[in-house]
């Protein structure tokens, strides 16, 4: 029952760190001063399918993480453990946004 509990605060933040990536990845691959790429058209079909296995790899891997440091350590370690994960990953998220050049 301690992993569902521990899994609730992840969903969330989940969507955060996800949307947070998105928008800095996005801002990076932006249409600069050369225009459209020509030559990135036959790979645009293939970016959702690249992104879900990603995604399904975080999802996984972080579970995994979770479950693995609840079993070892009870679970009050393994909630600070889960809020500074998340706290250093929106970190990261934050420092792709804030490393992108403005136009």
């Amino acid at each position: 029952m301690d992993i569902f509990n521990l899994r609730k605060p992840a969903k969330s933040f989940y969507l955060l760190h996800i949307s947070l990536f998105a928008v800095g990845i996005g801002w990076f691959f932006r249409n600069g001063k050369n225009g459209f790429p020509v030559l990135s058209l036959p790979v645009i079909p293939l970016i959702p399918f690249v992104i879900h296995g990603i995604l399904n790899l975080y999802f996984f891997g972080s579970n995994i993480f979770y479950s693995y440091v609840l079993f070892k350590t009870g679970f009050t370690v393994s909630l600070i453990l889960l809020a500074a994960t998340q706290g250093i990953l929106l970190f990261l998220a934050l420092l792709i946004i804030a490393g992108n050049k403005l136009p």
